[in-house]
């Protein structure tokens, strides 16, 4: 019997959104996390960085 699973909302996207906000918040280099992500700029890896 196969399972299902309700993945409404979920992409990988959101699986790299929330990676890279817990790395922030977790002291991680920015400049890393920008490397991981592939950004060119830093300022689109800060839109990650939180209150």
């Amino acid at each position: 019997m196969p399972s299902t699973l309700d993945a409404h909302g979920f992409c990988v996207h959101s699986l790299r959104a929330t990676a890279a906000t817990n790395a922030l918040e977790h002291k991680a280099d920015i400049a890393k996390v920008q490397k991981w992500l592939g950004h060119a700029n830093i300022s689109t890896t800060r839109l990650y960085e939180t209150a």
